[in-house]
């Protein structure tokens, strides 16, 4: 299987059936900021709920949708799903929840490909310009998993906290 796949039980399934010899010692399981919802104003950190998703909100205001207690985005919903299978890992393999921004990087990541748009003047700001954009650079990102593997006080949730 390779180091990168998409989550799935049967990727669950193929860790906890593997030979105990075989078996990883660490997973290291990545979602995204988008989890805790939007603010102009406040500071997430790990231990922040998920929000009400604000578009979701005014559909059901205006009866697209069907009223819930709880209005959750669809990246909440996958956020919430991903992470629960990734634990249900067996109990012997420790398991890393990493929520992460962008990732940005010359060479890589989301800025490689923003970096052309702009050059042919076909970027610029989006919205106000005033809202939050969480990212963190390609290098950290590799810092932050390494460190995850090889740490064994990183287990279940572990942020990036990177807002610029």
């Amino acid at each position: 299987m390779p180091i990168s796949t998409r989550w799935s039980s049967e990727v669950v399934e193929l860790i906890n059936s593997a030979p105990e010899d075989i078996q990883p010692k660490v997973f290291v399981s990545a979602t995204t900021v988008g989890y805790y919802g939007t603010s102009e104003t406040q500071v997430f950190d790990e231990q922040s709920p998920s929000e009400n998703d604000y578009l979701a909100e005014r559909m059901q205001d205006i009866k697209i949708i069907k009223p819930r207690k709880n209005i959750l985005s669809v990246t909440q919903q996958v956020c919430q799903e991903w992470e629960s299978t990734a634990l249900k890992v067996n109990g012997d393999v420790r398991v890393a929840l990493i929520r992460i921004g962008v990732v940005l990087g010359k060479d890589g990541g989301a800025l490689a490909k923003m970096i052309p748009l702009f050059k042919m003047f076909a970027g610029g700001p989006i919205s106000s310009g005033k809202q939050w954009f969480s990212w963190i650079h390609l290098d950290d990102i590799v810092n932050l998993i390494y460190e995850a593997l090889i740490n064994p006080s990183y287990e279940d949730n572990v942020e990036d906290d990177n807002e610029d």
